[in-house]
């Protein structure tokens, strides 16, 4: 009888190490299995930052040449600006917002500020001719969103050669290089 309580023992504990065995085999695969999940939501988030960084560093191209093109000019340019118009919703900017460094968010920040205050200008001034302080404050706002763009390069992944990130506003403080 001692034999036969053996090896019930001995088949109770081989058991109960296999179910041990098999549950540790599952909770791995399950951590594993969720690591790839994980990895996958963090990849797909990537991607849909950089396309909305892409998206608002288009519009803020637009809005840099824009400004450009009213100094040039001499007088708000009437029909300009619908094109540079960056809508981005809340959840956008989370996504951009959570890659970029407390500085750039700022610069990104002032640009969509000053991309409005642009469009402002635009509509309520259409077909003026600058004046000295108009001069003045499109510059500063070009200067603005220029940064903003700037700030938006590396979450766009998008190439920091000053000759394909396009013109620098005119005049702007050299502390502020096209591409850097």
């Amino acid at each position: 009888m001692k034999e036969n309580t053996q090896t019930a023992l001995i088949a109770a504990v081989a058991a109960l190490l296999g179910g041990v065995i098999a549950g540790g085999a599952g909770v791995a695969t399950t951590i594993e299995n969720q690591k790839g999940e994980n990895e996958r939501v963090e990849r797909r988030l990537d991607e849909e930052a950089r396309g909305t960084a892409r998206v608002l560093f288009s519009r803020f191209f637009g809005a840099v040449n824009a400004t450009e093109d009213v100094l040039a000019e001499g007088h708000y340019i009437r029909g300009t600006g619908p094109y540079f118009i960056a809508p981005v919703s809340a959840s956008d900017l989370k996504l951009i917002t959570g890659r970029l460094s407390t500085e750039e968010f700022d610069q990104v920040d002032r640009a969509l500020r000053a991309t409005g205050a642009f469009i402002t200008l635009l509509h309520s001034k259409a077909g003026e001719e600058l004046t000295r302080d108009d001069r003045e404050t499109v510059h500063s706002l070009g200067v603005e969103i220029y940064r903003g763009r700037t700030a938006l390069l590396a979450v766009a992944e998008l190439p920091t050669d000053p000759q394909r990130a396009s013109r620098h506003p005119q005049g702007a403080s050299r502390d502020v290089e096209p591409g850097t």
